[in-house]
């Protein structure tokens, strides 16, 4: 396996000999994060989806043998910009961040890149860097891990049931709810605020307009349908949920993943 005697995973631990050895065999794969600083409910950091992003890569990088690029904390999140502390990014701002942090890797000789984000936010941002990415290195291997599509999913929550052997309640894969603030009471526990757990919001129709796979409309007044600004029951959260949604997560992205690219190397 291809940089085994790394001292870290993280590109930015590494001192550029390191670097340089990794790239002297295959494959040569980075993961490039994004998180996001936006509002999680008044219970849960600001920072929750980038902890999540890099507890995820870190696991990822061990299977998918890649380093991790260092991990850009503020994303896309105009719906929660009513919540003090939020700050939200154009997509085009973060599409060049991205892109910029591509074109150097690929100059110093990564061929594959994993772009993902525990923000779901972040989709636009993703597909349009990867799109334009590609116009200047035709033969990169650009693949977008997709985490929301996995989390929200109820295959995703029966199987944590089953790895858990805890009743998640239906909206596990929620923002700022048991899901997320199990990723923080796992790694960050003193950062999570128990006296201020508060009661799931409706949320129907905001996820109606933006989830629907074949027709959206963009509303990005959620504190208008969330007023505390997170949905899901945060009460029913704990590490062990954190721990496996981590595990569980990466598996399913780093599978998926190796499936592209090594499809791509026959």
């Amino acid at each position: 396996m291809n940089g085994t005697q790394l001292v870290s995973r993280w590109l930015e631990e590494l001192a550029w000999p390191d670097v340089k050895d990794y790239l002297a065999s295959d494959p040569k794969r980075i993961i490039v994060g994004l998180g996001a600083t936006e509002n999680h409910g008044p219970h849960a950091p600001l920072f929750t989806d980038t902890l999540i992003t890099r507890a995820v890569a870190e696991r990822m990088a061990i299977m998918l043998d890649a380093l991790i690029a260092p991990v850009l904390p503020i994303g896309h999140s105009p719906q929660h910009l009513s919540w003090p502390g939020t700050i939200s990014w154009p997509n085009r701002l973060v599409a060049d961040a991205l892109i910029a942090t591509t074109r150097d890797l690929a100059r110093h000789g990564f061929d594959s890149f994993i772009f993902f984000s525990g923000h779901g936010g972040n989709r636009v941002a993703i597909e349009l860097a990867i799109s334009e990415v590609l116009d200047v290195f035709p033969k990169l291997k650009c693949v977008h891990a997709n985490q929301l599509s996995v989390q929200t999913s109820e295959w995703f929550r029966q199987s944590m049931i089953t790895v858990t052997g805890q009743p998640l309640e239906g909206l596990w894969g929620a923002h700022g709810g048991e899901q997320e603030t199990s990723a923080v009471l796992a790694l960050r526990p003193e950062l999570v605020r128990p006296e201020r757990y508060g009661p799931s919001a409706d949320v129907s129709v905001y996820l109606s307009r933006n989830r629907d796979p074949a027709v959206t409309m963009a509303d990005r007044d959620l504190h208008s349908h969330a007023p505390n600004g997170n949905w899901g029951d945060p009460s029913r959260a704990n590490s062990e949920q954190g721990y496996a949604f981590f595990d569980g997560v990466a598996a399913e992205m780093a599978r998926r993943a190796a499936e592209i690219l090594e499809r791509g190397d026959r």
